[in-house]
């Protein structure tokens, strides 16, 4: 893991750097429900092991962290990095981490068909028109030159996604569809996002499923344009969710209630920021801590996802994606989306905070 963020900086030629401090803000404005905690008496200490691809898509743990709302649930927080949540399926079975933060991938439903009890229990990134960080991103060349000028036009172009049957892939074959033709059509290579900006700069690949900041990144060097808002493909995407470990899920059960009110709390404060534009210099002062990325302001210039204030998931769209891993032969027929969906966390939380 170290050495992918030492990558990460090299690629975007941006060097990590502490964001200045941050200042305390008032609660949401009345209107909304109120997202305090009040408790008698003070929770029982708990570590809760958080896996985490770094990225202001997961803003709402890091306000939770820096602004004490875990700290208030008796929580203490160690956030483990990762590339791909993909990557952290393993871990999470072996209750060697008790959430996780990323795709729901083949891994995910397969470990579910063997038995393993993970379980998605809320939402992380759900890409919206407006308000995607996940971009189709194009060769400038090829969009100068007019080569691709509409989703028919990518027909036999290499195209590169940070993971095969995960998110990434399926979004590849929405594109294939919106173009019509068959995905096989289509010469998928796997490339990080950071690698990306480099391929895209020595000509390496056509297209991309490219994450915000890299995708900016590789569009304000001039390689590439982001020709599509991922949303362009899905209206209403739920790209990443949240994971619990099986041991978090049932005989930890109640830590997972209390981390969930807390997440909840942040992902409110995100939301304030991200989708309606208050404080966000506070947010992304606070992304900065944890996100390795030297300004800050880069996420600005980023697009900003919806990240469910209420904690629930598009369940339409993660009945796409298992559809397709079905098809696919990557996932068991016999796995249902009912088998791994877990929405008694967040109905938790909310009864305690009150909806948003």
């Amino acid at each position: 893991m170290r050495r992918w963020l030492v990558w990460w900086w090299l690629s975007v030629s941006l060097s990590a750097c502490a964001g200045p401090p941050m200042t305390p803000t008032a609660p949401p404005p009345a209107q909304h429900s109120p997202t305090t905690v009040n408790a008698s008496t003070p929770p029982p200490r708990a570590t809760v092991r958080v896996g985490h691809a770094p990225a202001l898509a997961n803003a709402g743990m890091y306000l939770a962290s820096e602004r004490g709302y875990f700290a208030e649930e008796g929580l203490a927080v160690e956030y483990i990095p990762f590339d791909a949540a993909a990557r952290m399926i393993t871990a999470l079975g072996a209750d060697q981490l008790d959430v996780g933060a990323g795709g729901a991938s083949a891994g995910l439903f397969n470990a579910v068909a063997r038995g393993v009890g993970l379980r998605i229990v809320g939402p992380l990134a759900r890409h919206e028109p407006g308000h995607s960080a996940v971009h189709i991103t194009v060769r400038r060349d090829l969009v100068d030159s007019g080569a691709i000028r509409d989703y028919p036009d990518f027909r036999d172009r290499t195209v590169a996604i940070a993971a095969k049957a995960s998110v990434n892939e399926y979004a590849a074959h929405l594109l294939a569809g919106r173009g019509g033709f068959s995905p096989t059509e289509l010469n998928l290579v796997e490339l990080g996002f950071p690698d990306m900006v480099s391929a895209f700069a020595n000509g390496a690949i056509d297209a991309a499923i490219q994450a915000d900041p890299t995708a900016t990144v590789a569009a304000e060097r001039g390689s590439a344009v982001k020709w599509r808002e991922i949303a362009d493909l899905e209206p209403r995407f739920q790209f990443t969710v949240i994971l619990y470990s099986a041991a978090l899920a049932t005989e930890r059960a109640e830590i997972g209630r209390r981390w969930m009110t807390a997440y909840l709390r942040g992902v409110r404060d995100y939301h304030e920021a991200g989708v309606l534009g208050r404080d966000r210099a506070t947010v992304l002062a606070v992304a900065g801590r944890y996100v390795p990325i030297a300004d800050p302001a880069l996420f600005e210039r980023s697009g900003w996802t919806v990240v469910d204030p209420n904690g629930e998931v598009d369940r339409a769209s993660l009945e796409g994606q298992l559809r397709w891993l079905i098809a696919q032969g990557s996932v068991p027929a016999s796995v249902t989306l009912d088998a791994v969906l877990d929405p008694s966390f967040a109905a938790a939380a909310v009864a305690r905070l009150g909806r948003y």
